[in-house]
């Protein structure tokens, strides 16, 4: 693995108050990153003390088709983006929304049984996956997983913990797909770090050798 420190001139700060937005500009055809290694660059230093409200990537020229990012720090590589796509311009996703009306089974007791699947453009491997249900209807005895079954499709399951057979109604599910499950959760940084990007294979295997992308930092200096 290959570690670049890669703070050019590209930076832009706006602070306001005791919240600052940094931002690192990649010129990926200046310094390009090996996806088999992987390689990472060192974009911005977070000191000791700082409080990391979030992080995003935004493409401005897109890089080779497939290819992925981690986004995070020493600590969590991929803390706020895990296989993040870059081959397409614009603001990087990392919430994936669908919903399905399905037909319930009848579920034995203590028991795990497939339910359906759900078209959730976006999806990948290794995503979290939460499942819920719109519907006012009486289902407080079952509970739902998903995962991704292939890219783009989850595979939902509808769990019965009881000791008896249940007989779900129709229900419309809602299912969330995160690639960066801590996206969001505050980051009380105690050592001095550094947020990243790092090569990925999520998709393929593709060297990162153009494309223009915009890493952002939303921090508090306390």
């Amino acid at each position: 693995m290959n570690y670049t420190t890669f703070l050019t001139p590209h930076k832009t700060s706006r602070k306001h108050g005791e919240v600052e937005l940094i931002e690192r500009t990649v010129d990926f055809s200046l310094q390009s990153l090996d996806a088999g290694v992987p390689d990472t660059h060192q974009l911005i230093n977070i000191e000791g003390g700082w409080l990391v409200l979030s992080a995003s990537v935004n493409v401005i020229t897109a890089a080779p088709t497939n290819a992925t990012i981690d986004l995070g720090y020493g600590g969590i590589p991929s803390y706020w983006g895990s296989g993040l796509r870059i081959d397409t311009v614009g603001r990087v996703n990392t919430i994936f929304t669908a919903t399905k009306t399905a037909t319930m089974p009848d579920v034995v007791r203590n028991k795990e049984q497939f339910t359906t699947e759900v078209d959730v453009v976006g999806a990948m491997y290794g995503d979290h996956v939460s499942v819920s249900s719109q519907d006012d209807a009486d289902i407080a005895d079952v509970t739902f997983s998903g995962y991704v079954i292939k890219p783009g499709v989850v595979a939902i399951n509808v769990i019965n913990p009881t000791q008896g057979g249940l007989s779900l109604p129709t229900l419309t599910l809602e299912v969330v797909v995160k690639r960066a499950p801590y996206n969001g959760v505050l980051l009380v940084q105690s050592d001095t770090d550094t947020i990243d990007i790092t090569a990925t294979t999520d998709a393929l295997d593709v060297d990162i050798d153009s494309g223009v992308i915009i890493v952002s930092a939303l921090v508090v200096r306390v």
